[in-house]
């Protein structure tokens, strides 16, 4: 079995969207997608749980990377 390679992928976004955003223009998208639910009155794709959730592992990871040791979301509180 051949060990896995890296494989970059270049994808080219707006430069307008790289300026209103962070994240290569992400933030833009989600910003945009967003507005359109509310004002549509319809569903939002990611709740405020999943965001929660979203900055628990970023904390989660810092802190492993930090203390060279598995961290697990319970230490976090969840």
């Amino acid at each position: 079995m051949q060990p896995k390679a890296v494989e970059r992928t270049r994808v080219d976004v707006d430069p307008s969207a790289l300026a209103a955003g962070q994240h290569h223009g992400a933030t833009f998208y989600q910003h945009q997608k967003f507005f359109a639910a509310v004002a549509a009155g319809g569903p939002v794709e990611v709740s405020a749980h999943d965001g929660l959730m979203a900055v628990a592992m970023g904390a989660a990871a810092e802190l492993s990377a930090r203390e060279k040791r598995v961290v697990t979301m319970d230490e976090l509180g969840f």
